[in-house]
């Protein structure tokens, strides 16, 4: 299949089904992302949101592979209805591929992050600090100058975590750097 290229797309996109077996779906994304273009990646999306992780995943890996500029609107598409799990996953992503678009969703998600277990949110924070950093738009440095600078008041317990105050000062770092290097270039 992947040696007919092109010509196989039309087949593969008539047999994604959401009834098909998972392993058959994750092929299917899989086959998408070797052989496809970026006017292929829009067949992925409904995988983004499957009941299964490995096909989840397979469709998130495609799309990163094939996507193009449509990387961050499809990302973005399935970012509120995911798991905590497949978020970071999203989110990480969303960072590699240095989507601007995802920055103030990014920074809504940051602020207001959804109910979750205090680890849970700490490790989506930190993921989105992390991808923030990698997008490097100057957007996001009020924000995380507010993490990172916040402070306890009267021995009342931080609101932000050590971790999370950490990774919000590197991002921050990074994008001030990012933006003298390119000032000065």
């Amino acid at each position: 299949i992947i040696g007919m290229g092109q010509n196989a797309i039309p087949a593969i996109r008539n047999q994604i089904n959401k009834n098909a077996p998972w392993y058959y779906l994750r092929n299917l994304a899989y086959l998408i992302g070797r052989i496809g273009h970026e006017k292929d990646a829009s067949i992925l999306q409904p995988l983004l949101l499957h009941e299964n992780n490995k096909v989840q995943m397979e469709a998130l890996k495609s799309i990163f592979q094939i996507g193009g500029n449509q990387r961050g609107t499809l990302f973005l598409s399935a970012l509120a209805s995911a798991d905590s799990q497949f978020k970071l996953h999203i989110i990480e992503m969303l960072g590699k591929a240095r989507c601007s678009e995802a920055v103030t969703p990014l920074l809504n998600l940051l602020k207001k992050p959804p109910k979750l277990t205090p680890i849970e949110q700490t490790a989506l924070q930190e993921k989105i600090c992390a991808a923030l950093e990698y997008i490097g738009s100057p957007e996001a440095i009020p924000t995380l100058s507010e993490i990172a600078e916040s402070k306890s008041f009267l021995g009342i317990r931080w609101y932000y975590t050590v971790e999370l105050r950490n990774a919000a000062k590197r991002a921050l770092e990074s994008i001030k750097r990012k933006q003298k290097s390119s000032g000065s270039a």
